[in-house]
């Protein structure tokens, strides 16, 4: 999940690739200064940032693993994690583990599927609930980012992620003067969190 335009120094959204699994964390949408088309609407690029450990080696080997290598082990990690969902598929930790996966390898409808039956056992997760948003977000699909993050707001008011996001969301609709009054909130609320930054610089790209 790097962003386009001037903030690409920004990662705002996380994808960690271990040895074998894919975790999410903290994720924040981003709109940038370039467009694309999506749904038939134009809406900002999010991209989302990959990285690799540096502390992820190959067994006997002390260089860092190839694209290759990481690949393989994403491949096998996602043919383990789909077997043991046939095998228990009320085990939660797994599915999310297995939606995470398949959301960073660009098959977004069934991470989403996932992450939706997850809520049905537990509608109150943040921590499904926000990748729901991005995946959402970056389909083009603002109408479904925007219950997500007002869910998530429901649950925790003070959530900075979604505080953000949501102004993210007014800013690709075109509604600048909203974006900008939730982003100036931002920045009051939370002057010591990450998001204030990315405020300061969405707020200078409206």
């Amino acid at each position: 999940m790097d962003f386009l335009g001037d903030v690409m120094k920004i990662k705002p959204l996380h994808i960690y690739f271990t040895a074998i699994i894919v975790f999410i964390a903290g994720v924040i949408i981003y709109t940038g200064s370039n467009t694309r088309k999506t749904a038939g609407k134009e809406i900002s690029d999010k991209i989302p940032n990959e990285k690799i450990h540096n502390g992820m080696s190959v067994p006997g080997k002390e260089e860092a693993p190839s694209k290759e290598n990481v690949i393989e082990h994403a491949k096998l990690e996602m043919a383990f994690l789909k077997a043991e969902l046939e095998k228990n598929p009320g085990d939660t930790v797994k599915m999310k583990e297995y939606a995470a996966m398949l959301g960073a390898g660009h098959q977004p409808k069934e991470a989403i599927r996932l992450y939706e039956k997850i809520l049905t056992k537990d509608h109150k997760r943040i921590d499904i609930l926000m990748p729901l948003t991005f995946l959402s977000f970056n389909q083009g699909d603002l109408n479904n980012a925007e219950n997500y993050t007002n869910k998530i707001l429901l649950i925790n008011k003070d959530n900075p992620e979604a505080n953000y996001n949501l102004g993210a969301i007014e800013a690709t609709k075109g509604n600048k003067d909203r974006a900008r009054l939730i982003w100036n909130n931002v920045l009051k609320r939370f002057p010591d969190n990450n998001v204030a930054k990315l405020a300061r610089v969405s707020l200078h790209k409206l």
